[in-house]
Parts: structure tokens; sequence; C-alpha cells
């Protein structure tokens, strides 16, 4: 009986080391697919500090700054500010949070930094 609790045991330890040393694929094929772009104010950023990211249903990437909402369509960015004498307008600038409707793509919905704007 000792002896095979012994001889379970060091299969398992064996079994153990030999999977440690085998290459795990899913930790690499994760990153060999990503690009990577540095946007600056001189690409059109409004500002560059950016509180919030969103890559919306089209491909379209969206940031929040302290000056509005910024949309990157992978050539040029299109800035969306507020002004007070035109009720069309996001309703504030400090833009700290992001995200997409489930079934209205193309609307931007986005938080102030104590309420919903």
């Amino acid at each position: 009986m000792v002896i095979q609790s012994i001889r379970f045991a060091l299969r398992a330890l064996l079994f153990f080391c030999i999977s440690a040393l085998l290459p795990a694929p899913a930790l690499h094929s994760q990153t060999d697919d990503i690009q990577f772009e540095h946007l600056t104010i001189e690409d059109g950023l409004s500002q560059s500090a950016v509180f919030a990211i969103l890559q919306d249903s089209k491909g379209f990437m969206w940031f929040g700054t302290k000056d509005g909402l910024n949309k990157y369509d992978g050539y040029s960015f299109t800035t969306y500010e507020h002004d007070s004498y035109d009720s069309t307008t996001i309703s504030h600038n400090y833009i700290k949070a992001l995200f997409e409707p489930g079934f209205d793509s193309d609307r931007v919905n986005f938080c102030r930094k104590m309420r919903l704007a």
C-alpha cells in the first residue's frame, strides 16, 4: 500500500514537471495581431490627457478628455465640444467614461465627473 502511494506521488510529480516545461500556445497567440499607434495633440487630439477610450462597433475610436469628445476614424480627429449657446452640442466637455449602447451604434454616451451628462 505504501509503495503504491509512493508510485502515485512520483507519477504525479513527473506529470507536473513535464507539463510545466511544455510551451503554452494560448499565452503567445493573443499578442500576434495587436497594433498600437500613439496619437497626440499634433494628430488632432483635443488634449493629451485621455480619461476614457472606446472602439465602437463601426471601428471608430472615441477618446474622452477635459476638452470634449474626440472621434478618430483612423486618419483624423473630429472633436465634439459643449457650446452653451447651442443645445445640439454635448452637455459637458469633461468626459470620464464612454460606452456604446447595445442597439444604437450611432450614439456614444458619456458620463461626467459626478453625474450622467
